[in-house]
């Protein structure tokens, strides 16, 4: 009896052990499983975000390529602006600018820009010139000071978006003094404006014309007034053809520079070596210079 009791007990003793082990095995393996779906999770979270990351960064370079003239779409409406600057009795620079519109996001602002060019932006100036920074326009009531401005749609009218971003020179946004109160001015950039973006509406870019808007930045000074008037003379709608190339080549128009002009110093050695006409008033003021040299 006391041989059959111990065996009994040896035999419920190993059956135990081997229950805590079974038991030790599955939590083991429960508590394993339950991390890799913990990593598991985590790893699909971390490539969703990734993901959702890639596809805003493909957004971001597409609004840019947009605004930089990189992109294979469709081109937008396109306009013209014919700029004259008058530099004195015989000196002026005169040049054509032509306007991609981001019509298929801002149609609003777009077509209010459309029906300003075709009547309305005739005759205006660009009344301030920042160089580095921009130039505005569109002052169409008023001095051409930028105390007037009248939209399409009335006096003012509100934001659409702010989609495009003011990435590079050449871009074409709106001039709001406040939210929600644009008309008739516009703004083309000179450089990137980060400090812009969410401030005004892009609603387009500068094709053709960079010569020009170079010489209008040469009128700026740091407080925005113009040295000399840049006036919009003329201004329409382009009619595109099969490719961007045809339509510039038919609607380019010729640029005129203004004439180089000498540095002090260079006059005065071409007065003293009279390798250079000039005419009564600088040959008395290089006389009166030379002299008291």
């Amino acid at each position: 009896p006391a041989r059959e009791m111990s065996l009994a007990f040896s035999t419920k003793r190993s059956a135990s052990g081997r229950w805590r082990t079974e038991t030790a095995s599955v939590e083991k393996k429960a508590k394993t499983s339950g991390e890799f779906g913990r990593l598991k999770r985590e790893l699909a979270e971390r490539e969703r975000v990734k993901a959702m990351r890639k596809k805003e960064l493909e957004k971001e370079a597409k609004i840019v390529a947009r605004t930089r003239g990189e992109s294979e779409g469709k081109l937008g409406v396109m306009v013209y602006m014919d700029v004259e600057i008058r530099l004195g009795r015989d000196d002026k620079a005169s040049g054509r600018m032509m306007f991609e519109l981001f019509e298929d996001t801002v149609p609003r602002t777009a077509k209010n820009f459309v029906s300003l060019i075709e009547d309305g932006y005739a005759g205006t100036s660009f009344y301030r010139v920042e160089p580095g920074v921009a130039c505005t326009g569109g002052d169409t009531e008023g001095k051409h000071d930028g105390s007037g401005g009248k939209s399409s749609y009335g006096r003012d009218f509100e934001s659409e978006n702010f989609t495009y971003k003011h990435t590079n020179a050449g871009v074409l946004t709106m001039y709001a003094k406040k939210p929600n109160s644009n008309n008739s001015q516009f703004q083309i950039l000179f450089d990137e404006a980060p400090h812009l973006d969410g401030r005004q509406v892009v609603f387009g870019r500068l094709v053709d014309g960079f010569a020009i808007l170079r010489e209008i930045e040469k009128l700026g000074s740091k407080t925005g007034v113009p040295a000399h008037v840049a006036t919009v003379v003329g201004c329409g709608r382009v009619t595109q053809r099969d490719t961007l190339e045809l339509t510039l080549e038919s609607y380019r128009a010729p640029l005129v520079l203004p004439k180089a002009k000498d540095d002090p110093k260079t006059m005065v050695r071409n007065f003293r070596n009279k390798s250079k006409f000039y005419d009564n008033s600088t040959r008395s003021a290089l006389f009166s210079w030379t002299t008291s040299c």
